[in-house]
């Protein structure tokens, strides 16, 4: 299987990822730090830009069966 996860430099992403690289699958590892395994097939690249989609797709190695969307940005303290 194909699968495309963003957010993968850390957290759930890059634990999704593994995940699918021990299973077998041929994973294309997507965030905005460059962070991540030697080994892996990455793209760094902000989602927030308006070509990132195309981007994703000319990375893509061949057609993608899963994409998994686990970028985000998470903030702790008080709400005012």
């Amino acid at each position: 299987m194909i699968v495309a996860i963003t957010g993968a430099a850390q957290g759930l992403g890059r634990a999704l990822a593994q995940a699918c690289v021990a299973r077998g699958d041929t994973v294309l590892w997507i965030d905005v730090e460059d962070a991540f395994p030697a080994d892996a097939q990455a793209l760094v690249l902000d989602l927030t830009k308006s070509d990132a989609a195309d981007k994703i797709a000319e990375a893509m190695p061949g057609a993608c069966d899963l994409f998994i969307h686990s970028a985000g940005i998470s903030c702790t303290g008080p709400f005012e």
